[in-house]
């Protein structure tokens, strides 16, 4: 008799470690990711939009750049900001979109992020009417 009640007494632990696990997980799992990280990219995001937009001038079209922005969970770039590299902001740019990168990174490591893996390709750019544009076409 003794033996019975140490076993329903080991199952029941067992029930309510298993059941304090997944509510655990669900509870990770479901709690949204913090609002100060979000509005922080989002405003990065805005700036490198603004920044990159003030000044597309060139003359020729080794000065227009694809700069590779942001990090997939499984690697690359997950977009590319069209640039003049002859821009006086093109330095604060390169900087601008460094962090958003550095932090998407990070954002996907501490969120075990996955993705689909899919490679964004690069626009070819070219000078047009003495503006940087994407034509387009992938560069290769």
């Amino acid at each position: 008799m003794r033996m019975s009640h140490i076993g329903t007494v080991s199952i029941l632990l067992f029930t309510i470690l298993v059941s304090y696990q997944n509510c655990s997980q669900k509870m990770a799992f479901e709690s949204p990711v913090p609002q100060p990280q979000l509005k922080n990219a989002a405003a990065l995001n805005s700036l490198i939009a603004e920044v990159s937009a003030r000044d597309l001038s060139c003359a020729q079209d080794s000065d227009c750049v694809a700069l590779a922005k942001g990090s997939k969970a499984c690697g690359g770039p997950t977009s590319y900001v069209v640039a003049s590299n002859k821009s006086a902001d093109f330095a604060s740019l390169e900087a601008l979109i460094a962090e958003f990168t550095r932090q998407e990174h990070q954002d996907n490591i501490d969120g075990n992020a996955m993705s689909t893996c899919s490679y964004e390709v690069a626009p070819a750019v070219a000078c047009a009417n003495h503006a940087c544009a994407a034509t387009g076409n992938p560069s290769f």
